[in-house]
């Protein structure tokens, strides 16, 4: 598989002309000019052939259509282009199926884990396994949304709930963001804070009424804090 999805190398050798044999270009795997014979006098030497060391085969063909040279029909620099990104367009669109494939198979959890590390790994799309893999069960959602996140991620990516839950009687998902997502489980956490305290200051015979009031208007100061923060 490794073989069929490799990206492109270019021609090595590329003529200006099929017909005329002492106008070409040296490319690397890549489209840049190593070397150019003759292509100069092509461009009515507005830039020397040395000077076209470095240059991607694009722009060399841009130069030669802006000073209006007769490119025939056939030529190779258009035929190696195109063949270059027709190429380029079938492989992102086979890297494409897969990591849906991979999201798919692998279900609610695994499935766009392995979608996000199979999109790091080859360039793809990051934020289309976090759009699938908002599943609200999850205890390790926050651990997920953060890798995403460290990855280039996006907290106003618009994502699926519960994606994997679907079904014919509901086949209209609900989506939230992930910045609602992180705000949403982090109230859960400070919860879960308060409740503790809660605990230790009722073995401690301190007032509940007091304790909880408290705690409450901390708890608001905290949020205003973060909110100022994230808006600054």
């Amino acid at each position: 598989m490794k073989k069929d999805i490799e990206e492109i190398h270019y021609r090595e050798l590329v003529y200006i002309n099929k017909n005329v044999t002492s106008a070409y270009l040296h490319l690397d795997k890549d489209g840049y000019v190593q070397t150019a014979r003759g292509v100069s006098a092509c461009l009515n030497y507005q830039i020397s052939d040395e000077q076209m060391r470095g240059l991607h085969v694009k722009r060399v063909l841009g130069m030669l259509k802006f000073v209006g040279f007769p490119l025939p029909s056939d030529n190779e620099l258009e035929e190696v282009i195109c063949y270059a990104e027709n190429w380029q367009t079938l492989r992102n669109g086979i890297l494409d199926c897969v990591m849906y494939r991979i999201i798919e198979r692998g279900g609610n959890r695994i499935g766009p884990r392995r979608g996000l590390l199979y999109a790091k790994e080859f360039r793809r799309d990051i934020h289309i396994p976090m759009k699938y893999g908002v599943d609200t069960s999850d205890p390790r959602l926050r651990n997920f949304i953060k890798e995403y996140l460290e990855s280039g991620g996006s907290k106003d990516l618009i994502c699926y709930k519960d994606y994997f839950s679907r079904t014919d009687e509901r086949p209209v998902l609900a989506t939230t963001t992930i910045s609602s997502i992180l705000d949403s489980t982090k109230h859960t956490e400070e919860e879960k804070v308060f409740h503790q305290r809660l605990v230790n200051a009722l073995s401690s015979g301190i007032d509940p009424v007091a304790f909880k009031k408290e705690q409450a208007k901390q708890l608001r100061i905290e949020r205003k804090l973060e909110k100022s923060r994230r808006n600054s």
